[in-house]
């Protein structure tokens, strides 16, 4: 089944192969309370079908209406299939839900990403090549507050010695 909804696409049909693959999903959700799966196989195989799925979703032009109809119908798919293990459609849904555009968690986890990165680099400027390591017994003997208190007055420690920092 899974071969024809490849054929499906590569013909450029992609809602066929749609209709295919969530069939085959479907009627393997339904199963799964018939079929002794204890080696996990059918597990696994529908949890392959994600990424197929996924890349059937991705070759169709979805309308607003339409996308959130397969949303629903994948959830419901989830759903059933997560009971018994089966994790793979969340790819699927992610591109049902988003299409090519990046799903908001994933941007806004980059876009923090990139703010802590360029805070830290902020801060390697700041304090040049002043980092602590293991051979800096300056910084194991000295407190919390006493760290507070240098840093609000702009003071940092170089060779056991209190000196400026640089602006």
């Amino acid at each position: 089944m899974e071969r024809s909804a490849r054929e499906f696409l590569d013909a450029g049909d992609a809602e066929s192969a749609l209709r295919i693959l969530l069939t085959l999903l479907e009627e393997s959700s339904d199963g799964f309370d018939y079929i002794d799966d204890s080696n996990g196989e059918l597990g696994d195989y529908l949890d392959s079908l994600g990424v197929t799925l996924a890349e059937v979703i991705l070759s169709l032009d979805l309308d607003e209406g339409q996308r959130e109809d397969l949303v629903s119908d994948l959830d419901d798919l989830h759903d059933r299939l997560s009971d018994y293990g089966v994790e793979g459609l969340g790819v699927a849904m992610l591109a049902a839900q988003h299409g090519w555009g990046e799903p908001p968690r994933e941007a806004s986890a980059r876009r923090a990403e990139a703010d802590e990165e360029e805070e830290d680099e902020r801060e390697e400027d700041e304090w040049g090549d002043d980092e602590w390591d293991e051979s800096d017994q300056e910084w194991d003997d000295e407190d919390e507050g006493a760290r507070a208190r240098r840093k609000m007055t702009g003071t940092r420690l170089r060779g056991g010695a209190k000196t400026p920092r640089k602006l």
